[in-house]
């Protein structure tokens, strides 16, 4: 029979910026040991016997769909620290620790499809600090926040998180969402609505700030960008193979001890 997995689903992006900021002069051999250390962390916060990372890509689908504003582009130049250190600390959790950086998708999608696609015996714990991810379901940890623990989302506030964010958009990624709409005026647009009364709402809301045509199409372009990778993401089908074959290399067993990995 089977047996049961507690699977740590990390989302890597950050681990780049922790790590290199804590070692902005140092040198190859401290850095590889905080990026063990951090990792081991992660798996121990959360009780883990399985995992797996991803990092983003370069780039991907969202910046050739979004046409109100650059997708992403409000973000300023990486600090030198990051330039210096970000090749070597993936290529490491890549090589060590089985780590992946795929093609034309974010970190986000990645986690978001193998969390959804898990099976009953496999237990999957999110692990990140990006608020994108709290449109799944399930558990979740922030190893930026450690002291708040594993929380668990529910299918109905993962549900309100994603139309939320519709509403509000998303500085970080430069998605503009309702112009003037912020976090107080979202809740209390959706407060007490049901899913397809949220959907409702949200669509209106675009529709009568941009005007029915333009509302349709930033509607649906920010909805394309917000939008995890999952069965109901209009480009799945799309993807659904390459995800497939990720989900395909399976979750990587939690060493006992750190020596039992090799040395690179």
């Amino acid at each position: 029979m089977e047996q049961a997995k507690k699977v740590a689903l990390i989302d890597a992006d950050s681990l780049t910026y922790i790590v290199a900021w804590n070692h902005k002069d140092s040198i190859p051999s401290l850095v590889a040991q905080s990026c063990d250390s951090l990792v081991n962390s992660i798996l121990e916060k959360t009780g883990a016997t399985h995992y797996f990372g991803s990092f983003s890509s370069d780039k991907n689908f969202r910046h050739d769909i979004y046409k109100v504003a650059p997708y992403k582009g409000n973000r300023p130049p990486k600090p030198d620290w990051v330039r210096e250190w970000e090749r070597w600390i993936k290529d490491h959790l890549v090589r060590k620790w089985n780590f992946i950086e795929p093609a034309s998708l974010e970190a986000d999608d990645v986690i978001a499809h193998l969390a959804l696609a898990s099976s009953p015996l496999e237990e999957c714990v999110i692990c990140s600090p990006d608020k994108d991810m709290k449109q799944v379901p399930g558990l979740h940890y922030d190893y930026k926040v450690t002291e708040n623990g594993i929380i668990e989302v529910s299918t109905q506030q993962a549900e309100k998180n994603f139309w939320l964010q519709m509403l509000t958009g998303d500085d970080t990624d430069n998605l503009k969402g309702v112009p003037g709409i912020g976090e107080v005026k979202a809740e209390k647009l959706l407060k007490g609505l049901d899913a397809f009364d949220m959907h409702m709402a949200v669509y209106e809301a675009y529709c009568k700030y941009y005007g029915d045509y333009y509302g349709d199409i930033i509607y649906k372009e920010t909805e394309s960008c917000i939008q995890l990778m999952g069965p109901t993401h209009t480009f799945y089908p799309a993807a659904a193979k390459y995800l497939d074959s990720i989900k395909e290399l399976g979750f990587y067993p939690v060493p006992k001890e750190t020596q039992d990995w090799p040395e690179i």
